[in-house]
This record gives C-alpha cells, sequence and structure tokens, in this order.
C-alpha cells in the first residue's frame, strides 16, 4: 500500500530568449558578460513529493534535464552557432528527507533532522565546449530543536553543508567552500 500523500509534477518547456546576458573567458582567468543575441532552451523537470504527516517523514526529489543553444552568429561563419550556452548545466538533480516532531515534552517544543544532495551536471566553460567543468554531487544535513521559551519558540539549528568535504567549482579557478557548519538561532512568537 502507498502511505501518505504523494505529490508528482511534470514540466516540459521550450523558452526562445533574445539578448541573453552570459560570462565568456576574456582571457586566462578574466571573464566578461557577453550578449547573446538568441538563445533556445528546451527541456524537462519532474518532482515528486512525499510526506507522512503521522511519522512527521517528507521526501523531495526532483530532476532536469535542459539544453541551452546559441542560435545567432556574432559574426559571419561564426562556428559556435549551435553549441551549449556556457556554465548551463544539462542536468541538475536535488533531493531532501526530513523527519520531524512536535515533541512538547518539559521546555522542548520541537526537533527536526534532514538530509539533502544535489548533483549538478558538467558546464561547458567555453563557447566553442572545448573545455568543461566536472560534475560535481555534494551531501548535507542538519538539525534543529525548538524550545517553548516566554512569548514564543526558540529554534536552535545546525548544518552541515559539503559534507563529505568535496572539491568543486562553478567557475573556472574559483573553487568553492569545503566542508561548512552553521549554527543559527530563531525567535517566533
Amino acid at each position: 500500500a502507498w502511505y501518505g500523500f504523494h505529490d508528482l509534477d511534470v514540466t516540459v518547456f521550450e523558452v526562445d530568449m533574445t539578448n541573453r546576458i552570459i560570462w565568456a573567458a576574456a582571457g586566462p582567468g578574466v571573464a566578461a558578460p557577453k550578449n547573446l543575441r538568441s538563445v533556445a532552451s528546451k527541456g524537462f523537470e519532474i518532482t515528486y513529493g512525499w510526506s507522512l504527516p503521522s511519522a512527521g517523514m517528507s521526501l523531495s526529489v526532483s530532476y532536469t534535464t535542459s539544453r541551452s543553444e546559441k542560435r545567432s552568429a556574432d559574426h559571419p561563419g561564426d562556428p559556435n552557432v549551435g553549441t551549449v550556452v556556457p556554465f548551463t548545466p544539462q542536468e541538475l538533480c536535488n533531493g531532501t528527507v526530513t523527519w520531524a516532531s512536535d515533541v512538547q515534552t518539559g521546555t522542548l517544543e520541537s526537533f527536526a533532522l534532514s538530509l539533502t544532495c544535489a548533483y549538478v551536471g558538467y558546464r561547458y566553460t567555453s563557447e566553442d565546449n572545448a573545455t568543461f567543468l566536472p560534475s560535481y554531487f555534494l551531501v548535507g544535513g542538519g538539525a534543529s530543536l525548538g524550545f517553548r521559551c516566554p512569548g514564543g519558540v526558540a529554534t536552535l539549528r545546525f548544518d552541515v553543508r559539503n559534507l563529505a568535504d568535496k572539491m568543486y567549482a562553478v567557475m573556472p579557478g574559483y573553487p568553492m567552500p569545503g566542508r561548512a557548519f552553521r549554527v543559527s538561532l530563531s525567535f517566533t512568537h
């Protein structure tokens, strides 16, 4: 039997854009904005969500595949017409699993645990699609505790991003942070 609530969304898209601004290589380690007169993007996205409120569990997963192509020539005989626009991944996938509960014991109001993952496919870094950045997969997690206090609820949250301490970059020569920790405290009344 299928328990809980399910949500499935499928989107197919095709978009013709004019005057799209991209970042293009303008020398070693230098990028500059560039106008592409015509770009065509097409693809699909599928998103699935599941929740079982009685157990405080939920899951969400999304997958997108797309292709954005340069459609206009910058000059006669431009060899880059029909190539993929730089820095646009052709695949994206995200997922989150959460377990939360309203405890209401003493001053403890609630707790939650979450696990997230994200995949980003390779991205071309040049207009001729000769160079690219590799794909990457990241995992993160978090925990929170909600406490009753005079006038409302204080929530203490702890998150770990890039749990596996993966090395990756979204632009050539600019590595992203490794494992990072975040602690936050919020108050609602």
